[in-house]
């Protein structure tokens, strides 16, 4: 029997362990990885998006405030990231990028908050990525379950709350 993971608890766990990790280092470490790990996505989005500068916009913004608060919070300022959401195949990548934003124009002084942000923007383009590969390498089982995601929402059922009967 193949084995199935639970990926939303294991990523928990992961999320939880990096929180505990970045806690406490300064804001500009934990800003430098984000910006790294953004970047690390940024081409596969923009190859995908040419036109859509969002994203580069917010993260060059983010190189400049970790030289420049001040000038780096007036570019941050002039970033626009619109309905990032309707994007839905790129969500949690748009998503850690707004989280890099709003952490850095709202948070940088919390270190809780600022860590916490981090360890989601890493997680979210973790997940970005997995997507993307199962999208790929099995198109019809990614469809199946954004269907059945979605039904979820709709009817406001989660299978972890069924019980096996009712699956």
């Amino acid at each position: 029997k193949r084995q199935e993971y639970d990926w939303e608890k294991l990523f928990a766990k992961n999320f939880d362990h990096l929180l505990r990790f970045l806690y406490g280092l300064p804001v500009e470490v934990q800003v430098g990885l984000a910006v790294k790990v953004l970047k690390r996505y940024l081409p596969t989005f923009e190859f995908h998006h040419p036109d859509d500068p969002r994203a580069r916009k917010v993260v060059e913004a983010a190189e400049v405030w970790l030289k420049d608060r001040s000038e780096g919070n007036v570019r941050l300022q002039e970033c626009r990231l619109g309905k990032y959401w309707e994007l839905e195949l790129y969500w949690h990548f748009l998503n850690a990028v707004s989280l890099l934003k709003h952490m850095l124009l709202h948070w940088a002084e919390d270190m809780f908050r600022s860590a916490a942000a981090t360890a989601d923007i890493v997680s979210n383009c973790v997940w970005q990525r997995m997507n993307d590969i199962w999208r790929a390498d099995n198109p019809r089982d990614y469809e199946a379950e954004q269907v059945m995601r979605a039904l979820d929402e709709e009817l406001m059922v989660y299978e972890d709350q069924l019980s096996e009967e009712e699956k």
